[in-house]
């Protein structure tokens, strides 16, 4: 019996050291857990000096700033300009025009071109002569003035830049301005400029919105045949200080500025020293195109350079649109183009020119001084030309492209 008992004990034994190296291993492997706990105060876990992302929420993410960090991209509108030369009204170009006793249509000399001026966002004339109407009396060279008949065709064609600035502007004094600009009134978004029956008229800026870009019009010229000037406003003379005035005005007001100048010799194809000192004059002052008549015989184009590095786009002489000059050059003009793009980008916006180009014409009419017309040159038919009409073409192409030797010489089926 003392054996049984003493087994019992043993396992008694065994069973309690077991327990104890259980209870012993427990607290240690307790212990080890707990220091290996990291120690968070408001969420900051002060082993690591970092955010606890179960304690506080991530930050939200900030995008990057594209407007100071992306290019913007520019905006570009488009216009086109568009001029041709002198309308120099003889008495058998209103004979022609003749519809009634008072009364004269002078459109059929414009159709040819119409539908290609009508093309153009800005479209330049020269009214050479005063159309200021039967009431004062018709009057051919060489003191003018032309039936206000004149007035409708141009407008019908398309014409909205008009200049009334040449030597014969005061061939009827100031009322022969008086008169033509009662016209004009019947057509208020034609600008016509150069001349003015007031200072305050005078000094007027005439700007043309069109495709969102303002165009400033500003028309001087050289004089007026000796013919007295009864007030500074009524004309505007080629005078640096003036034009230098009124250029830094009209680039205030506009994107560009077109200006017409009424220079040149008559029957020359060169360009003048004259011409080249107020040229540059305009480019200097950062003007875009100049646009000159007066010689009554094609000048070429060019590309002028600015002070600032600017280009200024030259056309030194349009030669005629509609007359009854007797010699091939004096009949013999063009419809001058160019595009203008107005460049944006944010709150600042630039003018840049491109693809320059002429529609030569051809000035018919037949040897009893009848059916006048402004022919493009690839209308003209072999009858309409005295002459050798493909050599005629050489050498005109030959005089525009003096300066620009890639200036494009269009044909009416281009546009």
């Amino acid at each position: 019996m003392k054996k049984v008992k003493r087994s019992v004990a043993n396992r008694r034994l065994i069973v309690s050291l077991v327990l104890l190296l259980f209870i012993i291993g427990f607290s240690i492997f307790l212990g080890w857990s707990y220091g290996q706990r990291p120690y968070i105060v408001d969420g900051i876990d002060e082993s690591t000096s970092q955010v606890n992302p179960e304690v506080v929420p991530p930050a939200e993410e900030v995008p990057p700033n594209t407007e100071t960090t992306a290019e913007q991209e520019p905006t570009i509108t488009s216009a086109t300009f568009m001029g041709t030369g002198d309308i120099l009204i003889h008495y058998t170009n209103w004979e022609d025009a003749q519809i009634g006793p008072k009364s004269y249509d002078f459109t059929p000399a414009f159709a040819a071109i119409k539908p290609i001026i009508q093309q153009a966002n800005f479209a330049f004339a020269n009214e050479e002569t005063i159309p200021g109407g039967i009431e004062l009396g018709l009057q051919s060279y060489p003191q003018f003035n032309s039936p206000s008949e004149v007035i409708d065709a141009l407008a019908d064609t398309g014409f909205n830049l008009i200049q009334q600035a040449s030597n014969h502007t005061l061939d009827q004094g100031e009322a022969g301005i008086a008169k033509a600009y009662e016209k004009w009134q019947e057509y208020p978004d034609v600008a016509v400029v150069g001349s003015a029956t007031s200072q305050a008229q005078r000094d007027e800026v005439a700007i043309i919105e069109q495709n969102g870009i303002k165009a400033a019009f500003l028309a001087y010229t050289y004089g007026t045949n000796g013919m007295p000037i009864p007030n500074e406003y009524n004309v505007n003379l080629i005078d640096r200080t003036l034009i230098t005035a009124d250029v830094k005005r009209a680039q205030e007001q506009a994107d560009l500025v077109i200006v017409g100048m009424h220079w040149g010799d008559e029957g020359s194809s060169e360009v003048n020293a004259m011409q080249r000192e107020y040229g540059q004059l305009l480019a200097d002052l950062g003007v875009d195109i100049i646009v000159g008549t007066h010689p009554h015989v094609l000048q070429p184009v060019e590309w002028l350079t600015g002070k600032d590095g600017n280009q200024t786009y030259a056309i030194w002489s349009m030669g005629n649109a509609l007359s009854t000059q007797l010699e091939i050059p004096n009949l013999t003009g063009g419809i001058f183009g160019i595009t203008i793009d107005k460049v944006t980008t944010g709150e600042t916006s630039e003018i840049q020119l491109r693809n320059p180009f002429v529609i030569p014409t051809w000035n018919y009419y037949t040897a009893a001084y009848r059916d006048f017309l402004i022919l493009p040159f690839d209308q003209v038919e072999a009858s309409q030309f005295p002459g050798d009409f493909a050599a005629h073409q050489a050498t005109t192409e030959a005089i525009l492209r003096t300066y620009v030797p890639e200036l494009t010489i269009a044909k009416s089926i281009d546009f």
